[in-house]
């Protein structure tokens, strides 16, 4: 209520407002014109004040307003390559709660203390929130689309007056969700040593076949792949570590819940072949049992195995690992002469079989140069002993007659 000292007299007049000095409300820029005269009849009297005209004159509260734009990780492959880019996100779900008491411009209560005021649903990636009073607020994210993690951060806020000639006080959110992922240890080992196996190389699919990592094991045969969306993979080998035999078993996995470790571990079979190996007589072929050989690591010359053969002149050895080899006789049988050769093989392909002989000579006893240089002499007792012996038979018949 404005009262003026003045007292006017009949006719037109224009009220103007040159300011506000109140909080909460814009200045009027309008002209208000008024006549006074005996036909107005906003004119009554006042038993103090005498004759008053009335005039209203309006001021508009400020308000304010929330714009939120929200955003979430997309999983998107290019190149075999598994990354992320950022979309519009929809259906997304906000409360708004007051954070203090909340009054109108003229005084009135509007919302208490953490009362809840509405709930806003993102649509294209944006929400906006209009005709708030000004004063502070909070905004909670109460939901959002499958695969996508809460936001838990309560978002607080004030919307304060600015001055009497903006009608609209902002704020602006710009906010994003991440997809859950977890993450994959991978780890490769031998299927019979459970030692890991480095350089070998796997692929990972999506359920749906696409190719969204290659990687090769370190030395500890681990690959550790991170950020892995909320979803179903398998794994393939494409390339096994020298020696052993590629596994072509599909690896199912899948990450359940964020944050997640899932441990894989795939093996791998070595490659292995089977030795027979058989002892003979050089010139007769004929078996040799009894003759102690070992075989030797042809990289390392460390010995893989020592024994003899049996009454066939054979041994067989099972399951002998990927790798060059060499066999080496310690003892040959009895009447023998030892071969020191070394006979060499390799194992290459895995159920192979590798047949090797090795032959030996007879010991050969050598006459004496001294004994053949007698001859002479044997040949002279040769002949003494037969004449002695014909003596002897002419002297029995005589003594039987």
């Amino acid at each position: 209520i404005l009262y003026t000292p003045y007292e006017l007299m009949g006719g037109e007049y224009q009220l103007e407002e040159v300011d506000t000095y109140m909080d909460g409300y814009l200045w009027n820029n309008t002209t208000l014109k008024f006549t006074i005269s005996k036909e107005s009849n906003n004119v009554y009297v006042d038993d103090n004040l005498g004759t008053i005209i009335e005039l209203i004159f309006e001021n508009t509260p400020v308000k304010g307003e929330v714009n939120l734009t929200k955003k979430g990780e997309t999983f998107v492959i290019e190149d075999d390559k598994f990354t992320y880019k950022e979309v519009p996100l929809n259906n997304v779900a906000y409360k708004l709660y007051a954070n203090e008491d909340i009054y109108s411009g003229d005084g009135k209560l509007i919302y208490t203390k953490d009362s809840y005021i509405n709930t806003y649903i993102t649509q294209n990636g944006k929400l906006k929130i209009s005709n708030l009073y000004l004063g502070k607020y909070y905004l909670v994210e109460v939901s959002a689309p499958d695969k996508y993690i809460i936001d838990k951060e309560v978002h607080y806020f004030e919307l304060k007056y600015k001055d009497q000639y903006t009608p609209v006080v902002s704020i602006e959110f710009n906010f994003k969700n991440y997809l859950k992922k977890g993450t994959l240890e991978f780890t490769k080992t031998d299927l019979s040593t459970s030692e890991p196996l480095p350089d070998t190389t796997i692929k990972i699919y999506t359920i749906n076949d696409e190719l969204i990592f290659t990687g090769v094991t370190d030395k500890n045969g681990k690959i550790v792949i991170k950020d892995l969306p909320v979803g179903k993979y398998y794994i393939l080998e494409e390339n096994a570590p020298e020696g052993y035999v590629l596994n072509t078993e599909k690896m199912y996995f899948e990450i359940k819940d964020n944050g997640k470790v899932v441990k894989a571990n795939m093996t791998n079979k070595p490659i292995t072949g089977t030795l027979d190996f058989t002892k003979q007589d050089l010139s007769t072929s004929e078996p040799l049992p009894n003759t102690l050989i070992e075989i030797y690591n042809a990289d390392t010359n460390e010995l893989v195995f020592s024994g003899r053969t049996d009454e066939f002149g054979k041994i067989t050895i099972l399951e002998i690992r990927y790798g060059k080899y060499y066999i080496l006789e310690k003892e040959a049988p009895e009447g023998y002469v030892l071969n020191t050769e070394k006979m060499y093989f390799e194992i290459k392909v895995d159920g192979e079989v590798i047949e090797k002989q090795l032959t030996n000579n007879l010991i050969i006893i050598e006459v004496p140069d001294t004994f053949a240089n007698d001859k002479t002499y044997i040949d002279v007792i040769v002949l003494i002993s037969l004449v002695v012996g014909i003596g002897f038979l002419i002297y029995d018949k005589k003594k039987k007659k």
